[in-house]
């Protein structure tokens, strides 16, 4: 699968997604695997993010907005939402407490952004997101979210 871009002067720049992935990373890797709403309005985030995440085992359901993703989110059906915190419609915070509304006991909610504010950072923190990280998204960067933001639902859902 390739995203080509044309440029003023009639060249192709084509990318080969399969290519972000790292070689290390078999098919299916043996990483826990959950259900994870992503909401981001960038097509280009959310083919890659999927790609990867479901190199890692992971079902997916996307939402290109925060309105979106209050219609698809469901009581225990996702065991992480990660959340792009610049979106039309509605926004990361208005997002996160509608959803808080819908349901006291949200699974981590975990935000990427492509600039990092401190007092961004920090905002989102108080309100009740469980981390914010910088994009881009990468392999990495999915194992991180999945390893640390799964095993600490599954704590909370034990208590």
């Amino acid at each position: 699968m390739y995203f080509g871009t044309q440029f003023k002067h009639n060249r192709q720049c084509a990318v080969n997604l399969e290519d972000t992935v790292p070689k290390s990373v078999s098919v299916k890797e043996s990483i826990i695997s959950t259900n994870i709403l992503l909401v981001d309005d960038s097509e280009t985030n959310v083919m890659l993010a999927k790609m990867m995440l479901t190199t890692l085992n992971c079902h997916i359901e996307c939402a290109s907005d925060g309105e979106e993703a209050i219609h698809l989110y469901e009581d225990d059906t996702f065991g992480i939402i990660i959340m792009d915190i610049q979106m039309p419609v509605m926004d990361d915070v208005t997002t996160y407490i509608n959803l808080k509304g819908l349901n006291a006991k949200l699974p981590p909610v975990v935000a990427l952004t492509h600039f990092h504010r401190m007092t961004k950072y920090n905002n989102l923190i108080e309100i009740g997101f469980s981390a914010v990280y910088e994009k881009p998204i990468t392999i990495e960067l999915c194992k991180t979210i999945i390893s640390e933001w799964k095993s600490n639902t599954m704590e909370q859902t034990s208590i």
